[in-house]
């Protein structure tokens, strides 16, 4: 293909890279398709736009490749010499003749234009190891070039590889792509790398194209149809004899529609079964240990990005059913997705009990089954909301205390409705705790004030304690008992009391009251009534009181004498203090009456 026609050819198709119509899958933009159509073209595009590539400067092995596959056979008459046949390539002919209607398919550019957008060669993807990430061919020269001679600067400034894409093989490496078939298309592929000058050995890099079905097709070797041979997987490609090496720098696989029939992709290797070991370890090119390639398909989707794994962790992302999320050491059964282990929709990387599930019982969000009221029970067993936490009185297995059983207070005896106390005022009454704890009671003799709504004041009352069902009784003396006001027109109630002294934070200690429904009057008596007889006038009666009030006047007065007179004789002497007895009776009915404590 040395002539002025494979040169233009090949200008054509340098251009054609770099203005990003011929590419690989990368980002692409739009472009006006009238800012590019030369002033002869025919119109009727102006709005149309075509989806170009950023575009790059092909290297050698690179416009090889394109080259290989822009080609179609010749003639059969003319082909191989004369000779005809299928083959791929011969020594004759070569790779055919140049069409670039093989490479593009300008009917489909046609159509996209006229719906007002086309991809061009959207079934071609090309990878070039020599691309420059940035700059051009000619400044990566220029800063290699020194004030010798091209070659020995350049064999005195070894290159690595550093600013191209890559990758550069050495001797074992492989390099492997998964593409997308596109439908009922033929696929092909060429591959060219670089050769070395005498006296260095010619580098041995093979195209391996493997099936999704097992099979595997090797650049070179065709059938008689010119369709690469498919050989089983468990080939031995680094078996020289059943593969000899070649001496071939540009290299090519065919495989027809019908062979693909039912296979889902194709994997295309490139194996340096042999690179030609240099004085530079890591160098690119002369003398060195690594070489690049460049690869040209068609008949695959370019776009598409389903053997891609574009969130990074290992899984394609046909098969990634979490394409955007990264689950690198999360994911045992590989489908690309954190993995929830417990089934409580926290994902392992963030649960912090993974074999655990604390599904509806997680409000943290941690995987891990909560504590909410912190009595050391999980909510998941829970039965009980503590309140409140106290070591010595901890919960039991399902985060509950024993419940606490309220005393109940029942009155026995008190006064009829009406009763005018006189002499004694006695009450009975029974409390009873069904779980056996402490609680006090007791009595209180309540004078209702007439002048205010419910409201009143106590003149007498009495205590008790236990910690067991017990019956208790209270008795007052008017005499003694009886304010020395008067009262005599004023309602008398009994108001009746328990309280458990239960100590547990769930005990309910509240005072329990019980008020008597009968109410009762109280009535004066003394000594100084005797002068007062019965049906005398109501005025007469009423100086009772007074004189009552008289009497316990003079009666204080005498004792406040008395004990100022006792505290100034202590200083004297000393005597032992007197007992003074209860001036009314406490008696529980049961022998432990006084004992104060709970039973849980």
């Amino acid at each position: 293909m040395a002539t002025p026609g494979a040169a233009g050819f090949a200008a054509l198709l340098q251009q054609m890279v770099e203005d990003g119509w011929i590419s690989g899958n990368e980002e692409r933009t739009e472009v006006s398709f009238a800012s590019l159509a030369p002033a002869w073209e025919g119109g009727g595009n102006e709005d149309a736009s075509l989806l170009l590539a950023e575009g790059f400067t092909p290297s050698g092995p690179m416009l090889r490749s394109l080259l290989a596959l822009s080609s179609t056979p010749l003639q059969n008459e003319e082909r191989n010499g004369g000779e005809g046949g299928f083959e791929l390539v011969n020594r004759h002919d070569g790779w055919g003749q140049l069409n670039l209607s093989a490479l593009i398919d300008f009917e489909a550019i046609d159509s996209g234009l006229a719906a007002g957008l086309a991809s061009p060669a959207n079934d071609v993807w090309i990878h070039d190891a020599y691309r420059l990430s940035n700059g051009t061919p000619q400044t990566w020269l220029e800063q290699r070039q020194g004030g010798a001679e091209a070659l020995e600067n350049l064999m005195a400034h070894p290159w690595n590889g550093s600013g191209a894409v890559g990758p550069f093989l050495q001797t074992g490496d492989v390099w492997v792509q998964r593409f997308t078939l596109s439908e009922n298309q033929e696929f092909n592929a060429r591959m060219g790398h670089l050769a070395s000058p005498e006296p260095t050995a010619v580098n041995d890099m093979q195209l391996v194209v493997r099936l999704s079905d097992g099979r595997i097709a090797l650049g070179g070797i065709v059938d008689s149809q010119g369709e690469s041979v498919l050989h089983y997987a468990s080939a031995d490609l680094d078996n020289e004899t059943s593969f000899p090496p070649s001496n071939e720098t540009t290299h090519g696989v065919r495989l027809s529609a019908e062979t693909l029939d039912q296979v889902e992709w194709v994997e295309v290797e490139v194996r340096a079964r042999f690179v030609a070991p240099g004085n530079i370890v890591g160098g690119v090119g002369l003398d060195g240990t690594h070489s690049g390639f460049a690869l040209a398909i068609k008949g695959v989707e370019r776009d598409s990005t389903d053997w891609e794994d574009g969130d990074g962790d290992g899984i394609v992302n046909i098969a990634d059913l979490c394409p955007n999320q990264n689950a690198t050491d999360w994911d045992l059964d590989f489908d690309g997705c954190l993995d929830e282990s417990d089934g409580d929709g926290i994902t392992d990387n963030l649960d912090l009990c993974p074999a655990e599930s604390a599904l509806n019982f997680d409000l943290n969000s941690d995987g891990c089954i909560d504590d909410s009221d912190g009595d050391g029970v999980l909510d998941s067993i829970d039965e009980c909301q503590t309140l409140v936490l106290n070591e010595i009185w901890p919960v039991d297995d399902v985060g509950c205390r024993p419940v606490d059983s309220r005393p109940v207070v029942v009155i026995d005896d008190v006064p009829n409705e009406g009763f005018v106390w006189t002499g004694d005022l006695t009450v009975e009454w029974s409390v009873s705790d069904a779980d056996g704890d402490a609680y006090r009671t007791g009595v209180e003799v309540f004078v209702l004030d007439n002048r205010t709504q419910g409201g009143g004041y106590v003149i007498a009352s009495c205590d008790a304690a236990s910690n067991a069902s017990a019956s208790f009784e209270c008795r007052w003396s008017a005499e003694q008992d009886l304010p020395v006001w008067d009262i005599e027109s004023a309602w008398i109630r009994l108001d009746l009391h328990v309280q458990s002294t239960n100590n547990s934070p769930e005990a309910d200690t509240s005072r329990i009251v019980v008020q008597t429904d009968q109410l009762f009057r109280a009535e004066y008596s003394s000594g100084f009534d005797d002068g007062v007889a019965e049906g005398e006038p109501q005025q007469q009666r009423d100086s009772v009181p007074a004189s009552r009030a008289l009497f316990w006047g003079f009666l204080g007065v005498i004792g406040a004498c008395l004990i100022a007179y006792r505290m100034g004789s202590e200083n004297l002497r000393q005597s032992p203090p007197s007992k003074v007895d209860s001036p009314f009776v406490v008696e529980a009915k049961t022998g432990d009456s006084v004992q104060v404590g709970e039973n849980e």
